[in-house]
């Protein structure tokens, strides 16, 4: 694994942050406690608890958690809302200060349409800060879908049959699948949906060619 050009070394864990899908908290403490605790435990040595300290406030603010920012957790059905919790969980990594990336595993997993589009726009907004996401996502919504610049699909046995622009409408994706040899995308149809039937990887479903070898030979 390269980072930069580079051989990852041990330092990557601690420029990384992992937002994990299940939103686990000591249901007792506030939403700033969270915050606070990760920010002392993960920031590095040399920054000032001052530092740490108001490095919180910024995130509460970029997150927009100031109405409830001293509220208590509560446990899931008391307390913060679905939304709200998921956006602590990305808060907690974000105050650890992770230079390099942020993992969101699955962010949109059990919520609503409303509140899944609420945190796509979150996740845009901290891209626009400067902040790299790598977010993994099942069966999106075509409206969820197109809110991703990159896409990352993976086959049987993690094997990559495309690697990269989204495109518009899904247009340089759909494109390049037709381009290969897979059926156009019907206009009602969901692009992330459809580009799995190519694949063969849905029930019923199945296909003639490589596409990961078509994705190696790709330029």
């Amino acid at each position: 694994m390269f980072v930069d050009g580079r051989q990852r070394d041990a330092s990557f864990q601690r420029q990384t942050g992992y937002a994990q899908q299940q939103d686990l908290y000591l249901h007792t403490s506030t939403v700033r406690e969270a915050l606070v605790f990760s920010a002392l435990l993960r920031q590095p040595h040399h920054i000032s608890r001052k530092e740490k300290l108001d490095y919180v406030d910024e995130v509460i603010s970029l997150l927009s958690m100031e109405e409830y920012a001293d509220a208590i957790v509560g446990v899931p059905g008391e307390g913060l809302n679905v939304e709200q919790r998921k956006r602590l969980t990305i808060g907690v990594e974000l105050a650890a200060r992770p230079k390099l990336l942020i993992f969101l595993d699955e962010p949109t997993s059990g919520l609503d349409s409303q509140t899944s589009w609420s945190i796509c726009n979150l996740m845009e907004k901290l891209t626009r800060s400067g902040q790299a996401i790598l977010c993994t996502i099942h069966q999106p919504s075509a409206m969820l879908f197109q809110r991703f610049d990159r896409l990352l699909l993976l086959a049987r046995g993690g094997k990559t049959v495309y690697f990269g622009e989204i495109g518009e409408n899904s247009k340089v994706l759909m494109d390049y699948f037709v381009k290969n040899g897979g059926e156009p995308c019907p206009a009602m149809a969901n692009p992330a949906e459809h580009m799995l039937k190519i694949i063969g990887a849905t029930p019923g479903q199945h296909t003639n060619i490589d596409w990961h070898e078509t994705c190696r030979k790709s330029p």
